[in-house]
């Protein structure tokens, strides 16, 4: 499929949405294994490293009963923690984009040591870093909702 994409003469769609048009079923399958292995991963880690400390090979056994046995609760945790992850992804790096739009002209005209080029760079590693603590406290969300999604 990537040998017909990119050899296609059509330069008006972008290359990522034409591959993507391709292998579409592909990517829905991986979204699905991904959501799934998130929540077969999350209950058999409670389960090794809980209260109860299971060996690991009973952890992964028990994970896949509890799995099956109450689907709707844990895949729906899965879901929303890939889609709070998966959007703190898209906005940090659109909001980087464009933030990186003025440092780049700047570059490449080649004003490196101006002041206001030294000041983009500053806020823009700033900003970089705080869109890092959200992704951090995003996270520790998504991982406060599994463990009280777990201790029900």
């Amino acid at each position: 499929v990537a040998t017909e994409v990119f050899t296609d003469p059509d330069i008006e769609t972008p290359l990522l949405l034409r591959l993507a048009a391709e292998v579409w079923p592909a990517l829905v399958l991986l979204v699905v294994a991904v959501v799934v292995g998130q929540a077969y991963g999350a209950v058999a880690f409670r389960r090794a490293t809980g209260h109860a400390g299971e060996p690991v090979p009973v952890a992964l056994a028990g994970a896949a009963r509890d799995l099956l046995g109450r689907p709707v609760p844990r895949l729906g945790t899965a879901l929303a923690g890939t889609l709070a992850d998966a959007a703190v992804l898209v906005l940090s790096w659109a909001l980087l984009r464009v933030l990186w739009e003025p440092i780049g002209a700047d570059l490449a005209a080649g004003r490196f040591m101006s002041p206001d080029t030294l000041l983009l760079l500053v806020g823009f590693v700033a900003i970089w870093l705080i869109l890092l603590l959200a992704a951090g406290a995003v996270h520790a969300a998504v991982s406060t909702w599994w463990a009280l999604e777990q201790a029900t």
